[in-house]
């Protein structure tokens, strides 16, 4: 990862800690799944990635998620979406 992409998602990363309610979207047992920061309960499960990121994102828009964390298969975060 270069170092624009590295310090955009680590400034997205702190300003999400902030906030509350994080939806994660990691690999699981061959599904990708969503769960909210501090809760064990999965709020979906998905087999593909796009499709759980796209349920999340519907999370965040209609404000039951403040962000979303977008995990590659490996566990590393990809992608923060916040709302600023």
């Amino acid at each position: 990862m270069d170092s624009s992409k590295y310090k955009i998602l680590s400034t997205r990363l702190r300003k999400a800690s902030n906030e509350g309610k994080k939806a994660h979207v990691v690999f699981s047992r061959g599904n990708w799944i969503i769960f909210r920061e501090n809760d064990k309960k999965v709020l979906g499960r998905y087999s593909s990635r796009i499709a759980a990121y796209n349920k999340a994102k519907l999370l965040f828009n209609k404000g039951e998620a403040d962000g979303v964390v977008l995990h590659r298969p490996n566990g590393k975060v990809e992608d923060i979406l916040t709302t600023s």
